[in-house]
């Protein structure tokens, strides 16, 4: 039961932070279909980084350091979203199509190369992220992802980033009409969604993947359910949990 309970937070934080991550993109009047490829790359960044990091490290150092590394193959990653559907004007979603399907082959790729086995998988330790309570090992990503989910909630309904975010989604040429830079605040939802997503969303898959073993396509096809979850932050917990208790089951 507990094992249950343990890979089922697991799975729920990931798409739960999958989804908030495409919320803000969504909000900014970009629908972003590129998350899966965005998580796939980043997922490879992460687990690249706490491949090379020293052993003896302190583990506040490597989860830091893991989580900045993806958060910026992320953001460098989303980019190309950004720039092909702001500036290009391409169809969001064939070219979110088209990221995922690079991004998994760049990641089998670069796994392969750093590989001793010449498979797609990497050895990591995953101790670094793990706390346990009683007899319940969890990620340190569980509690930090629901006070995430607060704080999004606040940022996007509570500030004023957030109402002009909304606006330029909503009524982008209202927007414009009174002095709000589209492109722009269009721009920071998509590098937001793409920084949203890895730091968090990474570790949390590392930790879901048995055996200590990254292995690209399992995060192929685990942020489908969470697109649903993209229009409020209010339902983005209980949702990805029963998608979360479904694939645990």
């Amino acid at each position: 039961m507990l094992l249950l309970i343990k890979y089922t937070l697991l799975y729920g934080i990931v798409l739960m932070l999958v989804a908030l991550g495409g919320m803000f993109s969504e909000h900014s009047g970009i629908i972003n279909i590129a998350l899966e490829g965005i998580m796939v790359i980043g997922g490879v960044a992460g687990v690249l980084t706490l491949t090379m990091l020293p052993a003896d490290m302190s583990p506040f150092l490597v989860v830091l350091i893991s989580v900045l590394v993806a958060a910026l193959a992320g953001i460098v990653y989303s980019l190309l979203l950004a720039f092909a559907s702001i500036n290009l004007k391409a169809d969001q979603t064939i070219g979110g199509t088209a990221l995922n399907l690079l991004a998994t082959a760049i990641a089998v790729v670069i796994a392969k190369y750093f590989s001793d086995s010449g498979s797609a998988k990497l050895n990591y330790s995953n101790k670094p992220f793990l706390f346990s309570i009683g007899g319940l090992e969890l990620s340190i990503f569980v509690p930090l992802g629901i006070v995430l989910l607060i704080i999004s909630y606040v940022v996007l309904y509570k500030t004023r980033f957030g109402l002009r975010l909304r606006a330029c989604g909503e009524h982008p040429q209202a927007a414009d009409s009174v002095g709000i830079n589209v492109y722009k605040m269009r721009y920071a939802g998509v590098l937001l969604s793409g920084a949203l997503v890895l730091p968090l969303v990474v570790p949390a898959v590392l930790l879901v993947v048995p055996d200590d073993l990254f292995d690209v396509p399992l995060l192929t096809g685990a942020v489908s359910p969470s697109a649903l979850l993209e229009e409020n932050p209010s339902p983005a917990m209980p949702g990805p949990l029963v998608a979360a208790t479904r694939s645990v089951l």
